[in-house]
């Protein structure tokens, strides 16, 4: 099964109460964004590259956790790399100052009926984007119109009915525009990498081993599909 490891790292959060809110701006609840860069650059910045989070980012470069590292060089996050899932996990209350504090219905452990305290964000391969927080969830599917130019369509998913919920409107509207400044801000540097790597200069790749783990994993998974379905 394709989502195999999607749905066997998420088999504990009761997703069951989840709607999709539909406050765009034409009522269909997604969020269009254009970005004039090649999907493999905007897939690969969004979570597989956690270094860059406090050079794009405002809302990081504010934080006193980032980078994502303890006064001893350890991570902080888990980084979790199986097949198509990609990203970094995280406990919601070790971050509390870094994101926006909202205050929907919390999602539900299955088992105990607890609300969950672990964060996700997380890349399905091919081009898809998982956000889980306790109090949402977000999803990005990235869909590339040529070369270099791509689209992002993202909605947002709350639960116990705060999806629709006059009360909350004011509340989903921030995290919405959280996640769409972010999503600017990571846009504008893959448009420059992508002119980037266009210069005569660019020759090679190189990657951190202690970041770049799952950044290089994708490459090489995209180049061996490539390969397989060469004519």
């Amino acid at each position: 099964m394709f989502l195999a490891p999607l749905t066997a790292l998420f088999e504990d959060f009761n997703f069951s109460t989840l709607e999709m809110a539909h406050d765009s701006a034409d009522g269909d609840g997604i969020y269009r964004f254009l970005a004039k860069a090649n999907w493999k650059p905007l897939w690969e910045n969004y979570a597989p590259n956690v270094y860059h989070e406090g050079f794009a980012h405002e809302m990081y470069r504010r934080s006193e956790h980032v980078p994502r590292v303890d006064a001893r060089g350890r991570k902080t996050y888990r980084e979790v790399n199986d097949g198509i899932v990609k990203g970094l996990a995280f406990e919601s209350a070790s971050v509390s100052h870094t994101y926006p504090n909202v205050d929907f219905p919390r999602i539900k452990s299955r088992t105990t009926g607890s609300p969950v305290t672990t964060s996700y964000i997380l890349n399905i391969y091919p081009n898809a984007t998982f956000l889980v927080f306790p109090t949402h969830v977000r999803i990005s599917i990235l869909v590339p119109e040529d070369a270099g130019n791509s689209h992002w369509l993202m909605a947002g998913y709350y639960a116990d009915g705060s999806a629709r919920d006059p009360a909350y409107r004011a509340m989903r509207q921030q995290s919405i525009e959280g996640s769409s400044r972010a999503r600017v801000e990571d846009d504008r540097v893959c448009e420059a990498v992508q002119r980037a790597r266009r210069s005569p200069a660019y020759r090679s790749h190189i990657y951190s081993p202690f970041w770049d783990q799952m950044h290089y994993d994708f490459n090489k998974m995209v180049l061996n599909d490539l390969e397989r379905f060469q004519p």
